[in-house]
């Protein structure tokens, strides 16, 4: 009994660290990306799920990543060309 109750919680750890680890990971580099470093993508190892989510990250993060590139070049091609413009 103590046996089948001993090897209950070692799965359960184990278990859990398959878990954790890749959610960390994804907790991690989705905070970067949050905080403006749109360069970031995400590293997972683990459960298909997992991976799958971090390409759906990365995936975001370059398209916002390229949105904002576009928005910078869109807004310096105004700011050479606004001759008589009055910018605030």
């Amino acid at each position: 009994m103590i046996l089948v109750v001993g090897l209950a919680i070692v799965s359960a750890v184990l278990l859990s660290r398959l878990m954790t680890t890749p959610l960390n990971s994804l907790r991690m580099g989705s905070k970067q990306i949050a905080s403006g470093r749109l360069d970031q993508r995400i590293q997972v190892k683990g459960a298909p799920e997992f991976i799958e989510l971090a390409l759906d990250f990365n995936e975001m993060a370059a398209m916002l990543e390229a949105s904002y590139r576009g928005l910078q070049a869109a807004y310096q091609h105004l700011f050479e060309n606004a001759n008589d413009a009055i910018i605030l």
